[in-house]
């Protein structure tokens, strides 16, 4: 993929980028490496993330208080 210089000075800011790969249609999004370093957690957890244990241990210390992600959309 070849950026322009809006995309080159928007992903020099730590900002994203948006673009569609031309063959398939299927919508990307570019994000520089340093920054998917800070948030890639988020988008594939492993079981050994703090995350995890942090969700694990909510749900036990208040159970009457948890709820599971399809319980919270809204009717």
């Amino acid at each position: 993929m070849i950026l322009d210089q809006e995309a080159c000075r928007l992903l020099e800011h730590g900002q994203p980028v948006r673009c569609v790969e031309s063959t398939s249609r299927l919508d990307c999004v570019v994000i520089r490496a340093d920054v998917f370093d800070r948030i890639g957690w988020v988008l594939d957890p492993s079981p050994d993330e703090p995350v995890n244990d942090m969700q694990r241990l909510l749900a036990e210390t208040a159970p009457e208080d948890w709820k599971e992600a399809d319980e919270w959309k809204a009717p």
